[in-house]
């Protein structure tokens, strides 16, 4: 089961089917924060694609926990997920989709700030070029498909880079369907499937 080091399974899937709730009502993105020890900080509403934080809230929640949404999508962390959490010192970030999909990434608080950064930015450039190469069978898959596959891959690259600690993930039914569809007629998804089963936790809930 995905668990939190800082807050109890019953408040995380509280926050994530309260992100959820949000979304259905709304369509937008919501955010949940909770401190350094567990202490709630706040629910905040965004946008469609974006929850904006004000600077007090992610200075209270330095070595804490953020949980939100990514409405309409099947992707899993952004590259704006990633710079916020370790900018802000973040210990878990998490990302929850309507299909039942859940994300954690976590340790974030060992990493240089300048050396993350520089490392999401060579995982994007190293893996859009992949993409691009092989366009023509990518662009058989609808686009949450598509996001699906950057994002993991770009995770898996940080995790090969050690630039992560974990990353851990439960796929909803729709996206255990596409994702095999795309295991079968996407070459490079072989990424995803390289040596690196001892840099990852891969967990069910």
């Amino acid at each position: 089961m995905i668990g939190s080091n800082v807050i109890s399974i019953r408040e995380l899937r509280a926050a994530v089917q309260s992100c959820l709730d949000h979304e259905q009502r709304t369509g937008c993105e919501c955010a949940i924060v909770y401190d350094g020890f567990g202490k709630l900080v706040g629910k905040f509403t965004g946008e469609k694609d974006v929850v904006t934080l004000p600077v007090h809230v992610l200075e209270e929640a330095k070595h804490g926990v953020l949980i939100h949404n990514h409405p309409g999508s099947s992707g899993s962390f952004s590259d704006v997920d990633l710079f916020s959490a370790s900018n802000r010192e973040l210990a878990e970030i998490w990302v929850c989709l309507q299909d039942g999909s859940l994300f954690k990434s976590a340790g974030f608080i060992d990493i240089p700030r300048m050396l993350y950064q520089s490392e999401v930015f060579r995982s994007y450039d190293k893996v859009f070029p992949t993409i691009r190469a092989q366009e023509e069978t990518f662009n058989q898959f609808p686009g949450e498909i598509k996001e699906r596959i950057l994002s993991h891959t770009v995770m898996m690259q940080l995790l090969k880079n050690k630039s992560l600690k974990s990353y851990e993930w439960h796929l909803g039914p729709l996206m255990q369907q596409a994702m095999a569809e795309a295991r079968n007629l996407l070459p490079m998804w072989e990424l995803l499937q390289e040596n690196d089963h001892d840099q990852f936790q891969y967990a069910t809930v």
